[in-house]
């Protein structure tokens, strides 16, 4: 059964299939969003100028930057406790990219087979292999597990160490976002 996927119970796990596919792809643009804010508040920047400096940066690039800032900012401790975070970004990251850059061909027992070429490998241009539908869902979790991940480590070092935050008039910034925020209500 090919991509078409017409033959009865092929069509579900054809539908299925597209729907784990698709539900990564939403949660990964999720991530990559708190990866923007992340830095927006890392930063002490503004988020409507860095959005319009940072979309349509390659989640590698906003990795990147992230960690950059991190080395810049930032001691040794908060250093040391990001390279957890870091870690689980990169790791789905990478997975992300094996299915959402792949093609997919489901068999009349409904077997899932992914296609993805590979032209650095050593040994095959094309990597073949056996998927379960259960292991694609699982990704979409580790996806906004990585992104929690990140909110909790970028909010605990906003309130652990409010040294790193001061506003251009030497204030604490989540302290200024506050009153900005009283004086609009």
């Amino acid at each position: 059964m090919g991509i078409d996927g017409k033959n009865g119970s092929v069509t579900i796990a054809w539908g299925q299939l597209l729907s784990m596919v698709g539900l990564i792809s939403v949660n990964f643009v999720s991530l990559e969003y708190s990866m923007i804010n992340a830095v927006s508040k890392l930063t002490s920047t503004d988020l409507n100028i860095t959005v319009r400096l940072l979309s349509g940066d390659s989640f590698t690039i906003l990795l990147k930057k992230l960690t950059r800032i991190i080395h810049y900012k930032f001691d040794d401790e908060i250093i040391k406790s990001f390279k957890e975070v870091y870690n689980s970004l990169d790791t789905v990251g990478k997975k992300r990219n094996k299915y959402i850059h792949s093609k997919y061909y489901i068999d009349k027992n409904k077997n899932i087979f992914r296609f993805k070429i590979n032209p650095n490998s050593e040994t095959s241009v094309v990597e073949i292999e056996k998927e379960e539908l259960k292991t694609i869902a699982n990704l979409s979790t580790e996806i906004k597990e990585a992104e929690k991940q990140l909110l909790l480590f970028v909010d605990e070092i906003i309130l652990k160490f409010p040294q790193y935050f001061k506003d251009t008039n030497g204030n604490n910034q989540n302290e200024t976002e506050q009153k900005n925020n009283q004086e609009k209500t």
